[in-house]
């Protein structure tokens, strides 16, 4: 995560910090800053807030865009993209109060001046993922952007997730706004995330994937979506019971064997919980 001037401009400071993306996020670069300062308090955005960016969407006039200068100093901002054309972008930001009211101001800068400029597409409001922290999604102003959108809950990576090679390519946390859960009738605290460390639900789900599981479910209801925890091992099979109650687990190729795991070994096999979303690159 970066802090970010939205007071003018200021240093490009990162700092890395594990916090949670959105689900709905579907841009694998995007990026969280942290904004400071008061020049865009107009716009929605205000000192302390937490704006998701996404590099991997074009900048239209009518954004917010966090923009960083091509300079030595690489002085980074948020600001409001008024117009954009083949030489030059023209960006408003506010000035700071005065008599509790503010003025708006324009600046335009050549495009060679910047090195880079990614719409803002979230600001929230209070840390994901932090205990005890109400956290608010704030619509932009402009007419269109946030349309539907609502406070999240976020869910973390399981504690029986046990240790994970690669864990960096894992987010260990999501956060869902509090409707997915009311549409699905879901208790969000039923539910966590596990990684798929494994192919064997590709390209269904594939590999280094993050699940949701329903952690109440226990046993296999006919032919099931599970994660399961095999030999301190987390995995995600069909499952299905058989008449002796043997666990029969698959991948997504009929043509690879099955494994079969009897009653006597199901207390290393546990059932971690059924698998109701999974996705990649969030």
């Amino acid at each position: 995560m970066a802090h970010c001037g939205t007071n003018g401009w200021a240093d490009d400071l990162v700092e890395r910090e594990d916090l949670p993306r959105p689900a709905w996020i579907d841009d694998d670069t995007a990026f969280w800053v942290s904004a400071q300062g008061t020049s865009m308090q107009p716009e929605g955005i205000r000192s302390g807030d937490f704006c998701v960016v996404s590099p991997g969407r074009r900048p239209q006039a009518g954004d917010r865009v966090w923009v960083r200068e091509a300079t030595a100093e690489r002085r980074v901002a948020i600001k409001r993209l008024i117009e954009l054309d083949q030489s030059s972008a023209t960006l408003r930001g506010w000035l700071p109060p005065e008599n509790g009211t503010q003025s708006d101001f324009l600046e335009t800068r050549p495009l060679a001046a910047i090195d880079a400029m990614h719409p803002v597409i979230g600001v929230y409001r209070g840390r994901l993922g932090k205990s005890g922290v109400d956290v608010r999604f704030i619509p932009d102003s402009r007419d269109g952007q946030g349309a539907g959108a609502d406070e999240m809950h976020v869910l973390q990576l399981t504690g029986d997730q046990g240790e994970l090679p690669d864990r960096w390519r894992v987010p260990t946390a999501l956060g869902f706004p509090k409707s997915w859960f009311r549409r699905r009738h879901l208790s969000p605290d039923d539910l966590a995330l596990v990684a798929v460390t494994d192919d064997r639900l590709a390209p269904m789900i594939p590999q280094w994937s993050v699940a949701v599981i329903d952690t109440s479910v226990t046993a296999p209801r006919g032919r099931d979506l599970l994660a399961l925890r095999i030999d301190g091992r987390p995995v995600v099979r069909w499952a299905q019971a058989a008449r002796d109650g043997s666990w029969i687990l698959s991948g997504a190729d009929p043509s690879e064997p099955v494994d079969l795991i009897p009653p006597s070994r199901q207390a290393t096999a546990a059932i971690m919980g059924r698998v109701i979303w999974s996705g990649k690159g969030l």
